[in-house]
């Protein structure tokens, strides 16, 4: 069966280490920001640039305190095959396996109250689960904040393939142990559904530290009728050896063969073959399946940072620069009229940082625009270091008054981008760039 992660020995990564460690010392943020106190443990691919490639070994706020994986944590590993002996994270290994605490469960039966879920609830067997309504964290809720309901029987609407370019792992962030999966290309088949994938797609995968896993991913479609389709995916399980369950979230073009998506209920389960670098969607409509008897409750760790689907508002005057970004562009895919307004998409095909970032933008992910109403911005997009060290950044706003959210490594050099206290530029758009500058918020 097909896993969510995968798992190795921690390796030591001396070189990326040392230039972080100059970097930091070298280039003093003036912020003053909370520093983690938990070690990194220098987790990442083989060969330190932070993705798996055919040269490895085949391998909203940031003011409360970052959530600091313990030592049982289950661990990521970006590697298309574990190195140094370690084995993938099966569906069927259990959690003491990973030497991880399994999540808090509550298991209802219908009847009466749910119980304690600090008590020593067993979690629900994999059989049970799969047919089980499954309660999400109220900060990740999926737009189903009453229960996601489980799939298992209900009508097939389509199934996705989706093509891996790079695994990424990001590390220990405020949030948990992210990874950062770039998809290329693939296909999205059903009866009433054909399309393919634009290169350019992000899957973003947690670990929360009690072995709870959220997801977002953020797709572009091309029907064969050359429509375009805007798809934010929001996923969670009680644990990583549990199927991810995935809500879509569609935008359509009104009044298209595919306007349907804009309004169907549409769940499924999301499958990781990382050594084959495929994901795999399978999604079905449960507009008419009922409730559950039986419910799996997602918990998140006390005392975190919960990461938010929403964009951040915020206010203030322009203070010190932080860093500014010349960021590639592709030309505008439009979606036309859906049900949030006028959807239009940018796609970021690469780019340059200069000031207290020294790096690259990634190709991969865009600006997803609303050109009515006020012309809003979302940006989805990662810097990297020219250390090694991936940022993950959401830009987004009205154009006028763009607000970041960075999530960096917890113990990295750019851990301070975490207090998320900055303000953005307004875009300066030049030919097949935009320029922005970031900023400390007064």
């Amino acid at each position: 069966m097909s896993t969510l992660f995968s798992l190795r020995r921690a390796d030591t990564l001396l070189p990326l280490v040392f230039l972080c460690a100059l970097a930091c010392n070298s280039d003093e943020p003036t912020t003053k920001t909370r520093s983690p106190s938990n070690d990194d443990d220098g987790r990442d691919d083989a060969d330190g640039d932070g993705e798996t490639s055919q040269d490895d070994v085949t391998s909203d706020d940031a003011r409360a305190s970052p959530r600091r994986p313990d030592a049982g944590t289950p661990k990521l590993d970006a590697a298309v095959e574990p190195v140094d002996g370690g084995k993938p994270l099966d569906a069927g290994t259990k959690p003491s396996q990973v030497d991880a605490q399994p999540p808090s469960t509550t298991v209802d039966s219908g009847a009466g109250t749910k119980g304690d879920t600090d008590s020593a609830v067993p979690t629900t067997p994999s059989s049970s689960f799969a047919n089980s309504t499954l309660i999400p964290h109220a900060s990740w809720t999926c737009g189903m904040p009453e229960g996601i309901p489980s799939p298992v029987g209900a009508p097939v609407v389509f199934t996705a393939s989706l093509d891996i370019a790079n695994i990424r792992e990001v590390g220990d962030t405020r949030f948990g142990k992210r990874q950062l999966i770039e998809v290329n290309t693939g296909t999205f088949k059903g009866p009433k559904l054909d399309a393919t994938v634009m290169a350019g797609g992000l899957d973003q995968p947690l670990l929360l530290s009690n072995g709870a896993v959220e997801l977002e991913q953020i797709l572009t479609l091309k029907t064969k009728d050359g429509k375009y389709i805007y798809l934010r995916v929001c996923g969670t399980a009680p644990h990583a050896d549990e199927p991810m369950r995935v809500v879509m979230d569609f935008e359509a073009p009104n009044g298209s063969s595919v306007a349907f998506l804009n309004t169907t209920k549409l769940v499924g389960t999301r499958e990781l073959d990382a050594a084959g670098k495929k994901l795999t969607l399978t999604v079905s409509d449960v507009s008419q399946v009922a409730p559950s008897a039986s419910s799996v409750k997602v918990d998140n760790p006390a005392g975190v940072v919960d990461q938010t689907w929403d964009c951040k508002v915020d206010k203030g005057t322009a203070g010190t620069q932080i860093y500014k970004e010349v960021v590639n562009i592709g030309g505008s895919l439009s979606v036309g009229a859906s049900k949030r307004g006028n959807r239009n998409i940018i796609p970021i095909t690469g780019g340059t940082t200069t000031g207290r970032i020294k790096g690259s933008v990634l190709p991969g992910g865009g600006d997803f625009q609303i050109l009515d109403g006020g012309f809003l911005l979302d940006a989805r997009y990662t810097v990297k270091s020219d250390e090694g060290e991936l940022i993950l950044v959401r830009n987004c706003g009205p154009a006028a008054a763009l607000v970041p959210v960075f999530e960096a490594r917890a113990a990295g050099c750019y851990a301070f981008l975490n207090a998320n206290d900055w303000l953005s530029s307004s875009p300066s758009v030049g030919l097949g760039t935009v320029t922005l500058t970031t900023t400390e918020k007064r």
